[in-house]
């Protein structure tokens, strides 16, 4: 789930994973998660559901699509629960 608060957004935000087995818990090659989401607005609350998570690590990518003009808060919560 992500929150984008506190002023104006324009952008995208995206999941990535990684397998890598590096050094120092070091990830470089990333693959995307899923499709990206538009966030377009604050305040604004974008779901992300996936399943099958077996991967070493996760990031949030957010691209920003205002040329730099616009600021917010976000903030992103993430559950994962193994069976």
């Amino acid at each position: 789930q992500v929150i984008a608060s506190a002023g104006s957004i324009s952008g995208t935000l995206k999941f990535q994973v990684s397998n890598d087995h590096g050094a120092n818990q070091v990830f470089t090659n990333w693959s995307d998660l899923g499709t990206a989401a538009t966030i377009s607005s604050a305040p604004s609350v974008v779901l992300f559901a996936e399943q099958d998570m077996c991967y070493r690590a996760l990031r949030a990518v957010y691209t920003d699509a205002s040329g730099g003009s616009a600021t917010a808060l976000l903030t992103v919560q993430i559950m994962c629960t193994g069976v």
